[in-house]
């Protein structure tokens, strides 16, 4: 049966279209919660009795406001964290060799998803999981480089 690999990329700061104006996305911390949101329905998530399970994975303090914002955003979306998403949040405190690790506890534990802030960690993740979709918050494509 063939794989399937979903990767969602929200970036707020570049649309990557050379030829349309740029415009500037007004709240980046809903676009990031909507895209989640949207991960889970589009892989079959019911956000009702049990909470889906997030692995969230971010490179260090520096990057913790996009933690917040996730946060934020599910909550304006009417997401409850504990109800109906729980946010298994770890910090890898500037080490972008420890996101294989903690990404491959993610899928042993059957993680709905996965979380991450930038292209190292999501890199990194990618090579160690096989079955997690993966939603990336900051960065560069990642599939574009490797």
């Amino acid at each position: 049966m063939g794989e399937l690999r979903v990767i969602v990329w929200v970036d707020a700061i570049s649309d990557n279209r050379k030829a349309a104006p740029r415009t500037k996305i007004k709240n980046p911390k809903s676009v990031m919660a909507l895209a989640l949101v949207f991960t889970f329905i589009w892989c079959g998530a019911a956000l009702a009795a049990q909470p889906e399970r997030v692995g969230v994975i971010y490179l260090g303090d520096v990057f913790a406001p996009v933690v917040d914002g996730l946060r934020a955003g599910l909550k304006e979306l009417g997401v409850v964290e504990g109800k109906q998403v729980v946010l298994d949040i770890q910090d890898l405190k500037g080490d972008a060799k420890l996101a294989a690790s903690v990404a491959e506890k993610f899928e042993r534990d059957k993680f709905k998803l996965i979380f991450s802030n930038t292209v190292p960690v999501t890199t990194v993740a990618m090579k160690a999981t096989q079955n997690v979709p993966i939603v990336l918050a900051v960065g560069s494509d990642p599939v574009s480089r490797g």
